[in-house]
């Protein structure tokens, strides 16, 4: 599990530094993605203990975690039900 945080830390930044460059070099029209708006939204921000660059690298890792976390939920709750109804668990397609 670390090792997949520290893998998937490395990649968002990576994103970051991609998109700082782009923005420093001004290459950033056409391409205006999640990063840029998120990027933009931030710009000129101040987060009393965080800097903008930890508080953009937290979200994107937040909504993968939220979503894997939501689907994993979702399937344990429908197997349980399942097994608990097994007339209806009788009845679904194999």
């Amino acid at each position: 599990m670390k090792n997949t945080a520290k893998e998937m830390y490395s990649i968002v930044t990576s994103w970051l530094e991609e998109h700082h460059r782009m923005r420093l070099s001004s290459n950033v029209e056409g391409r205006k993605d999640f990063i840029h708006v998120m990027l933009s939204t931030l710009e000129g921000v101040k987060f009393s203990e965080f800097d903008q660059d930890t508080v953009f690298k937290r979200f994107p890792l937040t909504l993968i975690v939220a979503g894997t976390e939501s689907t994993s939920v979702t399937m344990a709750w429908a197997v349980a039900l399942l097994l608990n109804n097994p007339d209806v668990l009788k009845e679904s397609p194999t």
